[in-house]
């Protein structure tokens, strides 16, 4: 079967991972921030090279579950929440917890926030691109027009818009998101938050796109982009696999986890829970 040849060529990371147990299991997405493969040519070029990069972060951190009496949802952990366990001496931003390795971010959020991690799947951003435009772009939903300048990025119509690769990979990577209501700027101040809730919303639509297509010449060229692009921990097999690209097609996003804005000793601005986030993480653990 092509499908399942084709599963059998992607890359595979061995990661720590919980046994599976009574409840639904927890699915790890996570969209790596690699400047590997970009064209310095391409429109948005500017802003994802821009910004000097050591090592690779975690851009984007999502936890999938089929939450019981809610259906599958989506919770993404923001880039900028802090943790400073006490002793070690060890303080980062969640992010950064992957400059030493997928199994490091396991650990951390396993030992965070309490929660078990059962499957991870792991996408180059940088390659994203590829499978969007393998599908023939994707729709979201705007409920204004808006523009990321960094990005050179630019969408002038509210409704339903499609986004090829090149917009599409701007949309879930922007930052300084602004929109434009009734001609006037008005800049996105919720700054990860919105920019959480845009790939929430791009990611559902993507999963969409994927499961629909039955044509094998686009099949074959989605394939590919996603074995070039995706790293799978090792214990996942083809049909948990196409289950999850299902969840992603249904999920809805989870309460908004709280937080609250810090500033370290050191200066950085940074994120840490606040009241109420238990209830959230909850929902995972």
């Amino acid at each position: 079967m092509y499908a399942r040849w084709r599963f059998g060529q992607i890359q595979r990371v061995d990661v720590p991972l919980a046994a599976p147990g009574p409840r639904p299991v927890v699915w790890m997405l996570v969209g790596t921030d690699s400047r590997e493969g970009i064209d310095p040519d391409r429109p948005d070029a500017g802003g994802l090279l821009g910004e000097e990069l050591f090592g690779e972060r975690a851009d984007s951190i999502i936890l999938v579950r089929d939450v019981p009496g809610r259906g599958p949802t989506m919770l993404s952990l923001p880039r900028d929440l802090w943790f400073d366990p006490p002793g070690d001496g060890n303080a980062q931003r969640i992010n950064g917890a992957y400059n030493d390795g997928a199994g490091a971010l396991i650990t951390l959020v396993r030992d965070e926030l309490g929660i078990s991690i059962h499957h991870y799947v792991e996408i180059d951003l940088a390659g994203l691109d590829r499978v969007i435009d393998a599908v023939g772009g994707v729709e979201v939903v705007l409920p204004n027009p808006g523009y990321d300048e960094s990005l050179g990025l630019f969408l002038d119509e509210s409704g339903p818009v499609t986004l090829d690769g090149i917009t599409g990979l701007a949309f879930v990577r922007s930052r300084h998101w602004v929109n434009v209501v009734d001609g006037e700027a008005v800049p996105d101040r919720r700054g990860d938050l919105g920019r959480i809730e845009r790939q929430q919303q791009f990611l559902a639509a993507l999963g969409d796109k994927l499961l629909a297509s039955r044509n094998p010449f686009v099949l074959h060229r989605v394939s590919g982009g996603l074995t070039a692009s995706v790293r799978v921990d090792s214990e996942t097999g083809f049909g948990a696999l196409y289950g999850f690209a299902n969840h992603l097609r249904e999920a809805i996003p989870a309460p908004e986890l709280p937080v609250v804005n810090h500033v370290t000793g050191g200066g950085a601005h940074v994120l840490l829970l606040g009241d109420g986030a238990d209830e959230v993480l909850d929902l995972y653990r």
